[in-house]
């Protein structure tokens, strides 16, 4: 609960702080327009757009998690800011996972889309609308040719969410549910379906479960949550990469399709590889233990 009351109040501190200040820079504009296709034609109301939601993120995610550590688990925090770095082969395998992964989370996201909720009209037309919304304003931000426009979109799409994604999910909820049920699977389960439904987003829930999965394990098997949030990185990297090539006509394949691949043998492949690098990472966790229990005994 106490959690949950911080989030929220980062939250709503974060989003009036960012609008007024917007406001401050960019004038009453900013939220008087919300027609994507004004924003997009709008060089200005993109930076103060792109402004807002980098307070808004930093705040929700970001200083609310180091609020509720600074009140509950001070220790945590020296832990998380000092803690071990991935190894050098561990950094290879999280980006080898990712490449992999993404042809069968890919279908997974295709798979999703058709979900209806037929039963409840108004309520798949919420989903709709939001998730329209949603993919209009990262479109409006991703169609910057600009080198400043470029790092700022990797700082709001990439840099911010893993870590402060990663802060809260992996680095504070996942063990806090992990002491509570004592079993670490359904902790990682849990947390990535909480994970997923934070994003509001109904057709896109079940990739972003396994995604949550993956990275919850990550943190599991490599003890240093470093490992999650450069797989969370390098994810949302791949959307930029993606918009680069195709604003620079140098692929025809939308960001939202990258990776994408309708032969089910490279998909069912896909999944396979990705299951074996999860083996080396639980095998090297298990290594790794029995080395420290050797070093203890001697």
């Amino acid at each position: 609960m106490l959690l949950i009351f911080i989030i929220l109040a980062c939250m709503l501190f974060s989003s009036l702080f960012a609008m007024g200040s917007a406001v401050l820079f960019w004038g009453k504009q900013v939220l008087e327009v919300s027609d994507p296709s004004v924003i997009q034609s709008n060089p200005s109301l993109i930076a103060a757009y792109k402004y807002m939601q980098m307070v808004n993120h930093a705040g929700t995610f970001l200083l609310s998690g180091f609020i509720y550590l600074f009140f509950t688990d001070r220790q945590r925090i020296k832990r998380i800011s000092t803690g071990r770095l991935p190894s050098q082969p561990q950094i290879w395998m999280v980006l080898l996972l990712i490449i992999i992964s993404t042809p069968w989370i890919s279908k997974v996201y295709e798979w999703n889309q058709s979900f209806s909720l037929s039963r409840w009209p108004s309520v798949e037309q919420w989903f709709k609308q939001t998730a329209q919304q949603s993919e209009d304003i990262m479109n409006a931000f991703l169609h910057q040719p600009s080198v400043k426009g470029t790092i700022a979109n990797f700082l709001i799409i990439a840099i911010l969410p893993a870590l402060g994604e990663e802060l809260i999910f992996r680095g504070i909820l996942q063990p806090l549910l992990s002491e509570w049920w004592k079993n670490i699977h359904l902790s990682i389960l849990i947390t990535a379906v909480l994970f997923s439904l934070m994003h509001l987003d109904i057709f896109g829930f079940i990739p972003r479960l396994g995604l949550g999965i993956m990275f919850g394990y990550l943190y599991y098997f490599g003890a240093t949550l470093w490992l999650p949030i450069l797989a969370h990185f390098l994810n949302n990297s791949l959307a930029l990469v993606a918009s680069f090539l195709s604003e620079k006509h140098l692929t025809n394949i939308p960001y939202q399709e990258f990776g994408s691949v309708d032969n089910p043998w490279v998909n069912l492949l896909s999944f396979i590889f990705t299951i074996f690098i999860f083996v080396w990472f639980y095998q090297a966790r298990t290594k790794t233990q029995l080395t420290r229990k050797e070093e203890h005994l001697l």
